[in-house]
């Protein structure tokens, strides 16, 4: 089990490639801590898509206030293609502080391998 590349300090916090094992120029999905833990969080609100189809960047900056949690907001809700989000959509997200502590125990996890 792959739980977290604590050597990337340049990108943000929650940057999908700290939680993938990256091998033989592809990211293994299968094998992430982070993403199997990530549908089990508990749910912080729901957002309503309106006028930001297909934009989960700007969605994430409207929950969050940054964009680096689209993709979390994507995997959280089990969508595939950021073009199947549309208006009227109502997403879950969880909450940050929910994020923090599994990034936190992912960290810890990874030292003790």
């Amino acid at each position: 089990m792959y739980f977290i590349n604590t050597a990337k300090t340049y990108i943000k916090r929650f940057d999908m490639g700290k939680f993938l094992e990256y091998s033989e120029g592809t990211y293994d999905i299968l094998t992430s801590y982070f993403l199997l833990k990530l549908p089990g969080l508990t749910e912080s609100g729901k957002y309503t898509v309106t006028v930001e189809e297909n934009r989960m960047d700007l969605i994430s900056y409207n929950i969050y206030g940054d964009t680096q949690y689209w993709w979390i907001i994507m995997i959280y809700n089990q969508e595939i293609e950021v073009d199947a989000v549309v208006a009227g959509d109502v997403l879950s997200y969880p909450s940050l502080t929910d994020l923090e502590n599994l990034f936190f125990s992912l960290a810890a996890l990874q030292n003790t391998t």
